[in-house]
């Protein structure tokens, strides 16, 4: 396991950091729907080179960050 920190930060520093980890997140999910032949969304970002499994370790990945901070927030 990583090395443990601990950030002490403005309330609303959090909050945006959160948003943007939802916000790649979402990238992720939409990557693997994208991928798995889930509807074309033109406005939307898609990782290159990515597969279906790689995409959904990805958005669970930032599932357990997100969840970390939660718990601290």
């Amino acid at each position: 396991m990583d090395e443990m920190i601990t950030l002490t930060l403005p309330h609303s520093f959090v909050g945006q950091i959160l948003d943007v980890l939802y916000e790649e997140q979402g990238v992720w999910s939409y990557t693997r729907s994208y991928l798995l032949g889930g509807p074309v969304d033109i406005n939307r970002l898609i990782k290159e080179d990515a597969t279906d499994n790689e995409a959904y370790k990805m958005y669970m990945y930032y599932q357990e960050i997100i969840d970390a901070v939660k718990r601290q927030y």
